[in-house]
């Protein structure tokens, strides 16, 4: 984080992220985002603090084959 004071870092929780930052001295975190559906790919925050992050849904099939030749 901007200053040096705190660590930020995603958490998932019900298959959604978000962003929280961390206190370096201690204490309770502080969301910094609040999302209700997808997930957080990346992000990165400059200097004066502004969050920059990629965000969407991941989906996958599984497909059972048989007797194949």
């Amino acid at each position: 984080m901007p200053g040096g004071h705190a660590i930020a870092y995603i958490v998932q929780k019900g298959g959604v992220s978000n962003i929280v930052a961390q206190p370096i001295i201690g204490g309770a975190p502080r969301q910094l985002t609040h999302f209700k559906s997808g997930s957080i790919f990346r992000f990165g925050l400059s200097r004066d603090g502004r969050l920059a992050l990629a965000r969407g849904s991941q989906s996958s099939d599984v497909v059972l084959i048989r007797k194949f030749q």
